[in-house]
């Protein structure tokens, strides 16, 4: 009597944690221009230059003489203002990223005027994705933690299925749920991996940023403040679209072929 099993009662494959994090690294690796040149300039170039902007608009003299309860509400605005401002590039940038990594794994490289399009086309549904999902996530840390970790599992791929499938807010949340269904407990895994390696590029800026606190290359701290977030956002917006596409071809099969269709 054979021992093989119907295909229907195969175990589910898993994802692999590994294939995931050489597959991020590899095309960085691979397209180091436009993988760490687009974080700078769509990400810490803007943001850099707009804190300055605000920096010298606070220092001005007639915003100076403003009361302290004036000057809580303008600091309040402008914080609030470069927080919008700040979302708006990184989801940008991982739209841009999302696109041209998916186009590395299927064998082709996306000029960065087509990632540029398609991160400007995918913005705006990315972005309403985005705030639902952070809205959700939120809610469940402060209710009971775990509720709130999960749904970062469940929606870990939204934006980039917004991206590649042109799904729209709400269809990028329902593909995010089909597709890591089984998965949740690894893509936690995957998450924490690469929260380390966040922290650990924070940890760099903030130990720079001690060092140079007394001397007169003081200023460099912004500058590597910046260095350490675009590579940063980097991991984050290439690992997601690695995850993706390993968990497309896992649940569905998708070959190269299949993905590649988004560039027809």
């Amino acid at each position: 009597m054979s021992s093989t099993l119907p295909g229907s009662l195969l175990p589910a494959e898993k994802i692999g944690l590994a294939p995931i994090v050489r597959m991020t690294f590899g095309v960085i690796g691979r397209q180091p221009v436009t993988f760490l040149l687009l974080p700078l300039l769509v990400v810490s170039l803007p943001t850099i230059g707009a804190q300055f902007l605000l920096a010298r608009t606070l220092l001005l003299p007639d915003v100076m003489v403003e009361s302290s309860a004036s000057m809580m509400v303008i600091g309040v605005v402008a914080g609030a203002g470069m927080g919008l401002f700040g979302m708006l590039l990184h989801y940008l940038l991982q739209a841009m990223l999302t696109y041209a990594a998916v186009a590395d794994f299927n064998g082709r490289r996306a000029s960065l005027g087509e990632s540029l399009g398609r991160g400007v086309a995918a913005l705006l549904p990315a972005l309403g994705a985005a705030i639902l999902m952070l809205a959700g996530i939120v809610l469940g840390i402060a209710l009971l933690v775990v509720p709130g970790v999960m749904l970062l599992c469940i929606w870990a791929v939204a934006v980039p299925a917004v991206v590649i499938e042109r799904t729209g807010v709400f269809g990028g949340l329902r593909r995010s749920r089909e597709l890591t269904r089984g998965n949740r407990w690894r893509i936690l895994g995957l998450a924490i991996f690469y929260v380390a390696i966040s922290l650990a590029l924070s940890g760099i800026a903030v130990a720079v940023a001690y060092m140079l606190v007394t001397t007169e290359l003081y200023w460099m701290d912004t500058l590597v403040q910046g260095l350490t977030s675009a590579v940063s956002a980097t991991i984050g917006a290439t690992g997601s679209a690695a995850l993706y596409a390993e968990l497309r071809r896992i649940q569905e099969g998708a070959s190269p072929e299949t993905l590649a269709s988004i560039f027809d």
